[in-house]
């Protein structure tokens, strides 16, 4: 009997899912255990990251001493609720039929499942040169591109791999494409290649490219978490999203007419895909002269972050100053909020220190405002 060739899998290769914890099984404990138990199964193990822009404590959580991934809770900022927490799954679980297990036992033991923040879906493939197609479209009059994949966004990166990007890395959703057999040559990833054998894809006498689609939260709410372990349904994503974006065609004349020729070098028909319903924002309004409003407001705090530091260094009061201070750290909190402007605000807040340090150079006298965070509205 003929044995059948595969020449691709899907599969989920990161996932991070919200969750409420209602019944506040872990507390926030400013001296942190090296480890806390939250029952005789299930405990946490504390590590050290002080760089999370979002929350306050980091932890590996175990379920019958089985490290299933990493949790995260504490938020550092009024724009995520008090009992917030993100659960990362670990990448190995993942590759195993069996984390959607996980997943249902967290909302057993109290835990309210929100949404995914976010999800990367990969296929691996062979045979379908992704990489040398990538090129020749960087480099050709002929190829177009319906969505977003346009030469001046399809980045590469790195000789090795030749990595590329198309889409923006801090947008919603952007698509990667690399040579995964090459990237596995440095990782200690054996359970892929494991996870590549069982479903029948030749990696040993052929060599596999990744294309990957990220996607964020915005683009995640019409997704059912609990569909991931279905192909059918991944490959239906990937589908729906690669339409008008990773989708390209040429243009062929012939008997003095002129046709769009797809040449998209992904195949979906060895699956049973359908196109899935996506979120759609639509707003009523721009939200153009609201950025512009939070940054004059974030301007405005760290002049009254000076005052306060100059006040402080001569011991004089000066409390109409925290007041200021704590009505535009309200203001932007709220429009940040109402606005679902987190990202923006996270993106150029850096950006927006080094044009006041600029702008007043003699008026701050170089103080250093690295790493400044809008606090916690005051009690």
């Amino acid at each position: 009997m003929k044995k059948n060739i595969i020449n691709q899998v899907v599969n989920v290769d990161y996932l991070e899912l919200s969750f409420t914890d209602s019944k506040l099984l872990i507390p926030v404990l400013l001296d942190n255990p090296n480890t806390y138990s939250i029952n005789n199964e299930c405990f946490i193990e504390y590590i050290n990251d002080v760089n999370n822009k979002f929350f306050y404590n980091i932890c590996n959580i175990y379920i019958n001493s089985r490290l299933i991934g990493e949790i995260k809770f504490n938020p550092k900022t009024n724009f995520l609720k008090e009992n917030t927490v993100h659960f990362k799954i670990s990448n190995h679980l993942l590759y195993h039929s069996d984390y959607l297990d996980y997943i249902q036992y967290l909302i057993d033991l109290g835990f309210v499942y929100s949404h995914i923040v976010r999800l990367d879906i990969c296929m691996d493939v062979i045979t379908y040169f992704l990489l040398k197609f990538l090129k020749r479209f960087n480099n050709s009059n002929s190829i177009y591109c319906r969505g977003r994949a346009k030469k001046e966004n399809c980045s590469i990166y790195g000789k090795e791999f030749q990595t590329y990007y198309i889409g923006s890395l801090s947008s919603d959703k952007y698509v990667k494409v690399y040579n995964k057999s090459k990237e596995l040559l440095n990782s200690d990833k054996e359970y892929i290649k494991y996870f590549w054998k069982i479903n029948g894809l030749d990696y040993i006498n052929n060599e596999v490219e990744r294309i990957e689609l990220t996607l964020k939260q915005k683009q995640t709410r019409k997704i059912d978490v609990f569909k991931l372990l279905d192909s059918n349904y991944l490959a239906s994503i990937l589908k729906t999203h690669f339409k008008n974006y990773f989708d390209f065609f040429r243009i062929t004349k012939s008997e003095g007419k002129t046709y769009e020729r797809d040449i998209t070098p992904i195949n979906f028909k060895t699956y049973k895909t359908v196109l899935i319903e996506k979120y759609k924002y639509i707003p009523q309004y721009t939200n153009k002269p609201v950025k512009i409003e939070i940054k004059r407001l974030y301007i405005n705090l760290l002049n009254e972050f000076e005052l306060q530091k100059k006040y402080t260094k001569y011991q004089i009061e000066f409390k109409d100053s925290e007041k200021a201070a704590n009505y535009f750290n309200q203001a932007i909190q709220r429009l940040i909020e109402l606005y679902d402007l987190e990202t923006y605000y996270f993106k150029n807040e850096q950006n927006w220190i080094l044009e006041f340090k600029k702008n007043n150079n003699v008026y701050i006298n170089n103080c250093n405002y690295s790493g400044i965070k809008i606090p916690k509205i005051f009690k």
